[in-house]
């Protein structure tokens, strides 16, 4: 084995997900070929692949792996020219396919045969089970008083068992989440990394209830693997105390409706059937829950004494959830619920209150002040009145007033005309105008496009190499579910974009994850696809420089390039709630 066809072993970490479950790919910037590694559950690379000219190869290889991982006898335990040990999985040909990370024992290479790991895996569950099912967590007390670590907020240590474990905790040193055991140190700082990534987010966590009361929290990853856990909590002021990101606004009063429910994180970590629901029992009372494919609550129920109650309930959710028209709003304190009703207008369920972006209506414009004309005093000549003439002015009067009403409705006409506001959105709208004589005027269809917000909505950017949605993407992006939510009329067009950093077809295909990103992130909160379009351009039309006229690199630049931009629409037509991207003058392209 030539171990310069394979990349450093760090380089294979913190990878985009695969389609082949337990595996990671990219293509190297520097060499131009694709790469995967095999994971374990917890993220960990286990093996590691050669270079592959082509994504086709690449997934060839994959396959081959998937065939002959399990299998001890395709493991060859060999020594690198440095003396470290290291597995080389082959295929039935004994070609290599795939090789461990270097160890400095035989026994720690050995250990990563399928047969030990998973011997080492029964051993440690047996080791650490506890009453609550604590699988290979260790006992709480074991987490406290360690030193802190170079991760802010966290503290990590081995234990006896040789296993290596780490705990977040707050100011006060008491145990938030802990880990469970890590064979090795570098997988214990992944696993440290995976709670960082994902602490910050309410949809990662879950709870799990025990018939004495108490509850546990799990932190879930992407892939709803847990990657932490809490100690067990006694009550829910012990619960958000720790967690104060699981906490509801407070939006109904005692007594109001909302008491009929329980708290929104009670009714997460349930299984759900085929339709995405789940019922459960608590308290006497019988519930439901709707979740999207990522665990999030879309719709809960209220608490019922008997479960042929519940079922005729969750009939109305089954029949009614999907249209639109059936759904009610509160809106207060800046969060919003959604209320779902049947036919005869009866709440079968709601949502988890959420932050809400409130558009504000365009202010209705009140017509200038007119000063209506007031007719002159006719003056009557004496004589002819004296003398008991024919009246004429009693014709003339009122030809006069009906010619004065006549022309104070045209200037009122006028004057509402030039009081039309000429509205400007961010995306640039080009306004006619007509000539000094004429009021300028604002093209019928462009002023309907326009809503005023409170906030515009923002395009998206990411890290390098990266499709994951940073928590200012998704924060940019709730405010786009909040103002498709509020007018169902409009769609958003998302349009994804790299830098000028790796090849064509590894920036096309970064390119289209991440448009995938932003699109699942909208459906996951409920916006239908029909309403997403994407369209994806790789390194093409950059907005910012790549590189500085001396051929340097620019982060500065680049950064400006990794992006979705976002588009809100209305018959086709941007409106003018998304703010431009505002680039520095000296990186404009």
């Amino acid at each position: 084995m030539n171990t310069e066809d394979y990349l450093n072993f760090e380089r294979y970490k913190n990878k985009p997900a695969s389609s082949v479950a337990g595996f990671s790919a990219f293509q190297d910037e520097q060499t131009n070929l694709y790469y995967f590694a095999m994971q374990d559950e917890n993220a960990n690379v286990l093996l590691i692949s050669e270079g592959y000219p082509s994504e086709i190869a690449l997934n060839n290889g994959i396959n081959s792996v998937v065939n002959n991982r399990d299998l001890d006898e395709r493991y060859k335990l060999s020594t690198t020219n440095d003396g470290k040990y290291y597995l080389s999985l082959t295929a039935a040909n004994y070609q290599e396919i795939a090789i461990t990370d270097f160890f400095d024992t035989e026994a720690e290479a050995m250990a990563l045969l399928p047969s030990e790991r998973k011997k080492a895996a029964a051993a440690l569950q047996t080791l650490t089970t506890d009453t609550n099912g604590e699988d290979n967590y260790l006992s709480c007390s074991a987490y406290r008083g360690h030193p802190k670590s170079s991760f802010e907020g966290f503290t990590t240590f081995t234990h006896s068992n040789g296993q290596h474990y780490f705990a977040m905790v707050d100011n006060e040193d008491n145990v938030i989440l802990r880990s469970e055991g890590y064979g090795s140190m570098p997988a214990r700082d992944n696993g440290v990394q995976a709670v960082i990534n994902n602490k910050d987010i309410p949809e990662r966590y879950k709870t799990r209830h025990f018939t004495n009361g108490t509850r546990i929290i799990s932190l879930l990853a992407a892939n709803r693997k847990e990657i932490a856990r809490s100690c067990p909590i006694d009550d829910e002021q012990g619960l958000f105390g720790l967690f104060p990101l699981l906490a509801p606004p407070a939006l109904a009063l005692t007594g109001s409706k909302e008491d009929d429910y329980l708290a929104c994180h009670e009714y997460t970590g349930f299984e759900p059937d085929e339709n995405g629901i789940a019922q459960f029992e608590k308290n006497g009372q019988y519930y439901f829950v709707w979740y999207n494919n990522e665990g999030k609550v879309l719709l809960r129920s209220e608490g019922f004494d008997k479960e042929v109650n519940l079922q005729d309930e969750l009939a109305m959710v089954l029949k009614h959830r999907n249209d639109e028209s059936k759904y009610e709003y509160i809106d207060k304190a800046g969060h919003r619920i959604k209320i779902l009703k049947d036919e005869s207008g009866r709440e079968v369920g709601r949502s988890c209150a959420e932050k809400y972006v409130v558009p504000i209506a365009a202010a209705s414009v009140a017509p200038a002040a007119t000063t209506i004309p007031v007719a002159a005093p006719i003056v009557v000549p004496k004589a002819a009145e004296a003398e008991g003439k024919f009246k004429w002015w009693w014709i003339i009067l009122p030809l006069l007033l009906l010619a004065l009403f006549v022309w104070w409705r045209g200037c009122e006409k006028k004057s509402e005309e030039a009081n039309v506001p000429v509205i400007k959105p961010i995306d640039s709208v080009k306004i006619s105008s007509t000539d000094t004589m004429t009021a300028p005027r604002v093209d019928t269809a462009m002023k309907e496009a326009v809503p005023v917000a409170t906030e515009k909505i923002k395009s998206i950017f990411f890290d390098f190499d990266k499709s994951d949605l940073t928590s200012q993407a998704t924060a940019d992006l709730d405010r786009v579910v909040a103002v498709l939510n509020t007018n169902p009329e409009y769609k958003v067009k998302l349009n994804a974009y790299t830098d000028a950093k790796g090849s064509d077809v590894y920036n096309a295909a970064l390119s289209r994850r991440r448009a995938a990103a932003a699109k699942n992130y909208l459906e996951s909160k409920g916006i239908k696809s029909s309403r997403i379009q994407t369209s994806t351009f790789g390194e093409k039309d950059p907005i910012a420089k790549n590189t500085l006229a001396d051929g340097s690199d620019t982060e500065e630049g680049r950064r400006f390039n990794r992006r979705v931009e976002i588009s809100v629409l209305k018959d086709g037509v941007k409106t003018g709630i998304v703010e431009e991207i505002e680039v520095p003058a000296e990186l404009k392209k």
